[in-house]
């Protein structure tokens, strides 16, 4: 191969952000950080996902350029499920096979892709990866490296057994070893994750975390701040079964008589600002912003005093919320409030940051208190690391070290 001769990387994913069907998914970001930051580093890079929008419409796949250096496949695929459905039993039969045998029904989707491969002329990679949930993308890494002999990593994203039912997850970690025992490397993205999968499978598992993006969007805002009030910001998702509201609505309700006005400013479906004001009640001002496009998010965020994220509370859910990598790269101070199952603590001291505690209600309390007089020592800021993060450019070398 010649100096100027670059080399290919071949990613399969279900998603890839900005063509998926939940944007901004960290799923879908991380698989973009990755194809960038290998392109950037002089790789042809040839993405392969399913068509979560409809864009192919009437053809079975549509083939675009993303960038100089990467190209991207959008590979169509609707499951007539109706008579699955309709039949209890069938369903747990159906069910029970492809959790066994093919992972999951996702399967159907690789045998598409299986059948249209030859007409992508698609150059023979270097590498391989592929990108877990769902399971078609292993299949597909696990096909196409043994079909041409070279090295494939599978990033798992999310602990092995997820989507599965307790009754058959042993049936799908057999299938699960048997696919994964082809790759070069496995990827968690988190070490508590890493650990635990890898004693489920009996297989070494490396830790990348989600990376920090390099740049922050929209940096140019509208500035409507008013100095009277501080302004809390919570965007995305919540879950009342893994995430607790307890410390962060006894800590507000020691603001009700605060000199400053305090709003609890609240973007995502509705279902997130009723568990809010259900919880925090009439004690501080909620302010429901709905569903925002990019450059009102950003602007919601730029016009924040701080950001919230409230750590997985419950169970075995052990990892970061994936909103709060993308958050780091704002500079804002971040409020990170509530039980924590203990990767936050992890994380803190990977990084070095000052210690923090989540669930205490008079630290927490003198956390807002301070910030209220422009003091946030007591809550998450990036700069206060002593330790390197991992940015979206670092990623290449990341991967790379693993082959």
């Amino acid at each position: 191969m010649s100096k100027n001769e670059k080399k290919k990387l071949l990613i399969f994913s279900w998603e890839f952000e900005g063509f998926n069907s939940k944007q901004g998914a960290a799923l879908s970001r991380r698989i973009k950080q990755v194809a960038e930051s290998f392109s950037d580093n002089n790789w042809e890079v040839v993405v392969i996902h399913k068509d979560c929008i409809n864009e192919c419409v009437n053809c079975s796949y549509k083939i675009s350029k993303f960038s100089e250096n990467i190209t991207r496949i959008a590979v169509k695929y609707t499951e007539n499920s109706n008579a699955i459905q309709e039949n209890v039993l069938f369903r747990k039969l159906i069910t029970y096979y492809y959790v066994t045998f093919l992972g999951d029904r996702t399967y159907e989707w690789t045998k598409q892709v299986i059948k249209l491969f030859n007409e992508f002329e698609i150059e023979t990679p270097d590498l391989i990866m592929s990108f877990f949930t769902p399971r078609a993308p292993l299949i597909l890494g696990n096909f196409y490296s043994k079909k041409f002999n070279l090295p494939w990593i599978a990033d798992l994203q999310d602990e092995v057994s997820e989507g599965i039912s307790k009754v058959l997850i042993n049936n799908n970690i057999i299938w699960t070893k048997n696919i994964l025992k082809t790759a070069k490397a496995i990827v968690q993205v988190s070490p508590e994750w890493a650990t635990k999968d890898g004693n489920i499978l009996g297989i070494k598992i490396n830790t990348i975390r989600h990376a920090i993006p390099n740049e922050t969007e929209n940096k140019t805002h509208e500035n409507v701040k008013d100095e009277s009030t501080f302004n809390i910001f919570y965007g995305g998702s919540i879950f009342k079964k893994e995430q607790s509201l307890y410390v962060l609505e006894n800590v507000l309700d020691k603001f009700i008589n605060s000199n400053k006005n305090i709003v609890l400013n609240i973007a995502g479906g509705e279902y997130v600002y009723d568990i809010f004001s259900t919880a925090i009640k009439e004690n501080i001002k909620i302010n429901y912003l709905g569903w925002l496009n990019r450059e009102q998010y950003y602007n919601a965020i730029y016009n924040s005093d701080c950001l919230l994220v409230i750590p997985w509370s419950f169970g075995l859910r052990q990892v970061i919320p994936s909103k709060f990598y993308e958050l780091c790269s704002l500079k804002i101070p971040i409020w990170i409030i509530g039980n924590c199952t203990g990767s936050f603590n992890y994380l803190l001291d990977e990084w070095k940051h000052p210690k923090i505690y989540f669930d205490n209600i008079e630290y927490q309390t003198n956390a807002l208190q301070l910030a209220l007089n422009n003091d946030y020592s007591k809550m998450f800021n990036i700069e206060n690391c002593k330790n390197k993060q991992l940015f979206a450019n670092d990623l290449y070398k990341e991967y790379i070290s693993l082959i």
